[in-house]
This record gives C-alpha cells, structure tokens and sequence, in this order.
C-alpha cells in the first residue's frame, strides 16, 4: 500500500501543512513569472518623435521602427544682403546709397510615406552671402541661399528653395515644392518668404510657418543691406541670410 506523503496528509484533515503547501506553489508561480517578464526584450518602437536639423549640411536620416510615414518642415536659407554702394556724394548728387535685404527662404510643409529602416538624405540650405561695399553696383550683389530638401529611394520628394540675393533691388521672397499628395497630410503646403526686405533691410522669412513648429531663431531670414553713412560717405557690407532648417516628426 503506498503512503501519502506527509504534507498531503495534512491537506486532507485540514491542516496548516496544506495552507503552507498552497503559499509556496504561489511563490514559485510568482517567481516563474517575474523570470519571464524580465527575460522579454523591451520593446524597440518609437511611436512618436522629432529631429531637427538646425544647420546646413547634408545627413542622413534613419527612419525607426514601425514608423512607415514622416512629417516634415522645411525652410530655405535666406539670400544675402547687398553691400552699400558708395559713388561719389549721396543722391540727389551721387549715386551712393544703402544695400538691400535679402530674399526670405521658402517654407514647405508635407508627409510622405517610408518603410522601418530606410535612409533618408536630408539636405539643409546655406545661407546666401552679403554684397561688398563697392562703387560698382553689380559687385554690391548678395548671393542666393541654398535650398532644403528631402531626398527618398534616390528622389527628391520636397523642397523649400533658398531666397535670391538682393542686387540693385530688393531679393524676392522664395516659395518651394510640395510632396505629391499622400494618405498622410495631402500634397502639403508651400509658403514664400515674408515680405520685401527695403533698404538695410533683409526679408523675414519663412512665411506664416505655424507657431507650433520648431524653428532655430533666423532659419531662412534674408540678410539685411549695408547701410551708408552720408555723413562720412562710407558704406557697409551686406550681412549674410540666415541658414535653411528642418523638422522631422512622426507618430
């Protein structure tokens, strides 16, 4: 005749054995447990974030996992300022006379859908250079800054261009291409620069870009013009525009 074991004895008259048995088989149950949650990789998702690409330059951007659209803003970089010109006395006796702003980059805004993993080319417009102070006007003339795009799979899907140099006149603001319309945002939005830069003055630029967006302070401002002192009949050079900028987020 086999025998029961002690602690089963004691379970069937009820005794404390049983409830000592009960306790333990719920600790090691515990335990087991807790060994498996502990074991498990944590999880690699990212289901929301934002880079900013706050300088020019060209970079690489991974897109995370589960992630399979992007959001972005962009701004062009801001043209230069022209430099003073300085021919002879002031008007209405010369021809001499402050420089002008610079043109305001353009703002786009849009999404476009990517895979876990890709390698996005992120390319971030140089700011125009300002004018030198010059008796020649065409040597006033700022440079044009450089656009800010997005590049997927080998093509461009957006850019913000980059605001023209101001010369004789005033740089015009800048506008830029939207991504093709998609079930994410649409085929986006794309903005000129602010208004016209007058004289000293560069444009404000990205044009009515939402306040919610992140943006480095001067990202895609025009330059302002070298001024003249007719007083000491000297000029100044122009300023540079401001660099382009970019947001990426996702959620």
């Amino acid at each position: 005749m086999n025998e029961i074991p002690r602690e089963d004895a004691r379970c069937l008259v009820g005794g404390r054995g049983c409830r000592r048995t009960a306790w333990r088989a719920a600790l090691v149950a515990v335990m087991a447990t807790t060994a498996v949650l502990s074991a498990s990789p944590p999880a690699s998702a990212d289901t929301a974030g934002m880079r900013e690409f706050p300088s020019a330059g060209t970079f690489t951007f991974t897109v995370p996992p589960d992630v399979e659209g992007l959001h972005v803003d962009a701004w062009g970089a801001g043209g230069g300022g022209s430099g003073a010109l300085v021919d002879g006395p002031p008007p209405p006796y010369g021809h001499s006379r402050s420089g002008y702003g610079g043109g305001g980059g353009g703002y786009v805004h849009g999404a476009f859908t990517v895979v876990p993993g890709q390698q996005i080319v992120v390319t971030v417009g140089t700011a125009g250079t300002g004018g030198a102070t010059s008796s020649t006007p065409d040597a006033t003339d700022g440079t044009t800054g450089g656009a800010t795009s997005i590049t997927a799979g080998g093509t461009q899907v957006m850019r913000a261009d980059g605001g023209p140099g101001a010369g004789v006149y005033p740089g015009t603001p800048a506008a830029g291409v939207a991504p093709a319309a998609t079930d994410l945002g649409g085929g986006g939005v794309v903005r000129p620069g602010g208004g016209p830069g007058g004289t000293g003055n560069g444009q404000s630029g990205p044009g009515q870009a939402p306040f919610d967006v992140l943006k480095t302070p001067g990202c895609g401002d025009g330059g302002d013009g070298g001024l003249y002192n007719q007083f000491a009949g000297q000029g100044l050079p122009g300023w540079p525009g401001g660099p382009g900028c970019l947001v990426i987020s996702w959620s």
